[in-house]
């Protein structure tokens, strides 16, 4: 995806259904009423230009990408130095971008504490990872570095935008799932009374890093 801030790139000749599939979206800005600082939100699916800047609440952004059929990721809080409070108020987003290799330059590129902490209040909140690169300058640094995995039936725009508003997908810094199994941990006869009803042992098994 291209996300520029506060605009969409133009598509045109970016196209190859065979080889690369591009999505159009942008990075906008809203307003904080919390506290904290400016929002980032990465806004993917988007066919119109949509004046964050303007906006008398961020979740008017977020509604107003939903209608698009876009989604909204909350992008780098722990570089945007957002707490809960900034983040528990919105609704509908799709999920967070819980790593961001641009970010690391600054030391701030891992979000994963901001993420536990919103899985704990908002339940399931899928995550994602970028490079975000900026221009050609800095891509000696901050490009290939995190992306993220999706399992989808077809190379489509529809096909990606709905495996990640569904969470079929995971973000990565290099390893890719190969399989997931769950099991029982414990048999009826060794859960100790007054113990979990279940539980579970969870095996990932993975490409090399």
């Amino acid at each position: 995806a291209i996300t520029d801030h506060h605009a969409i790139t133009p598509l045109t000749g970016l196209r190859d259904p065979d080889a690369l599939l591009v999505l159009p979206g942008a990075e906008l800005h809203p307003g904080n009423p919390y506290g904290g600082t400016t929002y980032h939100f990465i806004c993917l699916g988007l066919r119109e230009q949509i004046d964050a800047k303007r906006a008398a609440h961020p979740q008017e952004v977020i509604d107003a990408v939903n209608a698009q059929g876009g989604l909204v990721f909350l992008a780098h809080p722990y570089w945007c130095r957002h707490a809960l409070s900034d983040l528990a108020p919105l609704r509908n987003y799709a999920g967070v971008e819980v790593y961001n290799h641009n970010c690391h330059c600054d030391g701030r590129a891992d979000s994963t504490a901001t993420w536990d902490e919103m899985l704990n209040r908002a339940g399931l909140t899928p995550a994602i990872a970028c490079d975000d690169c900026h221009d050609a300058a800095t891509a000696a640094i901050d490009t290939f570095g995190a992306w993220t995995w999706i399992r989808i039936p077809a190379l489509t725009q529809e096909a990606v935008l709905g495996a990640l508003r569904s969470g079929h997908c995971y973000a990565s810094c290099g390893p890719e799932i190969k399989k997931i199994e769950v099991r029982d941990a414990l048999s009826d006869k060794k859960r100790p009374a007054g113990g979990p009803a279940k539980t579970h042992k969870v095996r990932v098994t993975t490409s090399k890093a």
